[in-house]
């Protein structure tokens, strides 16, 4: 399984920015971010592979103050690799 998600550490903002997603026809869910990723208790947008494009896109023309980065997720449940592409 692979799949992307967003991380921004500020709630509101990611709640913002999933409903912008949307509106654009991504397949979005909300996650809890990784806990090697942040060491908060925070949520993260996950998105399909084939997304990334319009989601960075998205994000370098919304200049999110709060953006942490963007991660590619393969695996297979909780064993898998995060890896930073954006």
């Amino acid at each position: 399984m692979t799949y992307y998600f967003v991380v921004l550490a500020n709630r509101a903002q990611t709640m913002y920015f999933f409903r912008i997603l949307k509106n654009y026809g991504c397949n979005v869910n909300i996650i809890n971010t990784p806990p090697s990723i942040s060491s908060i208790c925070s949520i993260s947008i996950r998105f399909d592979p084939k997304d990334f494009e319009r989601v960075k896109k998205l994000l370098l023309s919304y200049n999110f103050s709060s953006f942490r980065g963007v991660y590619r997720y393969e695996g297979n449940g909780w064993k898998g690799s995060i890896r930073k592409v954006f």
